[in-house]
């Protein structure tokens, strides 16, 4: 039987020599130009591929731009987002450079910009969507956690007149802010900055209304269960306040957040204050006129809880009638309206009433009955 004849296997440097070889041979006896193929009578385009050699391959950079000759060109001010990020980051170095005093050597010395911000994240990480109101010492927007896409209030301290730093109610607020938690009690998450130094925001939960606008949306009043649920919650979170020796001095409605579950929070501390025992005076101009006590009327120097618990009293009132209990526009209307529903003051009723310091500026009427039961029946 006859053995199948072996094919020769050359050497790969032989294999490159013959293909050279033949491929020089075939190329010599074509003419320049490739012949096309033809399928079914039609013309097909001969592509011929050439392999780099290996000084093409060390000569050709790392980096390629890729241009696309059918690619439309961007129309004027459309950015791509590379080229945004290189402009925002080019207008972050671009900032002027924050200069700041030394108290113990007298000298100015510059912050250096990777601690431009301190410790705290950029208001840039929040996508504001709206603002939903102004609070005492504040702007508030709803905005959005690009990191975990969760909806805050973000609120904008006022720096308008303040030339040395943060104001002291707004270092009261965060203050107090930071160590409160509780469910009735508005939660402050973090502060974050901006490129100056007057942007500074209070991170917040967000409640979708405050009571306020509720009321005057609402077409009914609340019934008696619904002021009975808001009202409890407002003393739990009042009541936490008062065992942490904090007065809040601005209850109102307005201050008075609800969430879409019907939770009731406490908000706007930027009127708040610690007090201890002895009690030391207080700023008497405090708290909303319609909510304001009548000790705070007559000019008391010192401030305790009833401040808070009177306009407690008056938040209540307002819930059941859909209006205000006492809708002053001044300080003496105020005092003749408390006076018309609730009497005219006496030591035998009130103990320390003649001793008030504005006691003898009012002169107020006989009055001497308790109109408030006939009020709400």
């Amino acid at each position: 039987m006859g053995s199948a004849p072996r094919k020769q296997v050359l050497p790969v440097e032989e294999q490159s020599v013959r293909n050279d070889s033949s491929s020089s041979s075939s190329s010599s006896s074509s003419s320049k130009s490739p012949r096309p193929l033809s399928v079914n009578n039609s013309v097909v385009p001969l592509i011929i591929i050439t392999a780099p050699s290996r000084e093409n391959l060390l000569e050709t950079p790392l980096c390629l731009k890729i241009a696309d000759a059918n690619k439309e060109p961007r129309p004027m001010g459309v950015r791509s987002n590379v080229e945004r990020l290189e402009m925002e980051s080019t207008a972050e170095t671009d900032l002027e450079p924050l200069k700041l005093k030394s108290l113990k050597t007298d000298k100015t010395f510059v912050i250096p910009h990777r601690e431009r911000l301190g410790k705290c994240r950029s208001v840039k990480e929040f996508e504001k969507m709206n603002r939903i109101g102004e609070g005492t010492y504040g702007i508030v927007y709803r905005a959005r956690d690009t990191r975990t896409n969760e909806i805050v209030a973000l609120k904008k301290v006022r720096m308008d007149k303040e030339k040395d730093g943060i104001p002291i109610s707004s270092l009261r607020e965060i203050n107090l802010l930071l160590r409160l938690r509780h469910p009735n009690i508005v939660e402050l998450k973090e502060v974050v900055v901006g490129s100056h130094l007057e942007s500074l925001f209070l991170v917040m939960s967000y409640c979708e209304q405050d009571l306020a606008s509720l009321l005057e949306n609402m077409q009914s009043p609340f019934s008696e269960a619904q002021v009975k649920c808001i009202v409890l919650q407002l003393l739990k979170g009042l009541a936490y306040l008062h065992h942490n020796f904090i007065l809040h001095r601005d209850l109102k409605v307005s201050n008075l957040l609800m969430t879409d579950k019907g939770c009731v929070k406490i908000a706007d501390f930027g009127l708040a204050r610690v007090y201890g025992i002895p009690l030391q005076p207080m700023t008497p101009r405090v708290v909303t006129l319609w909510y304001r006590a009548p000790e705070l009327l007559l000019g008391t120097k010192t401030q305790t809880t009833a401040l808070d618990m009177w306009a407690v009293g008056c938040i209540f009132a307002e819930l059941l009638a859909h209006k205000p209990l006492l809708p002053g526009s001044s300080e003496i209307q105020q005092v003749d309206l408390i006076v018309q529903l609730l009497g005219t003051p006496n030591e035998s009723i009130w103990p320390g009433f003649s001793r008030l310091p504005l006691v003898g500026q009012y002169s107020l009427r006989k009055q001497p009955y308790n109109n408030l039961k006939n009020k709400f029946t």
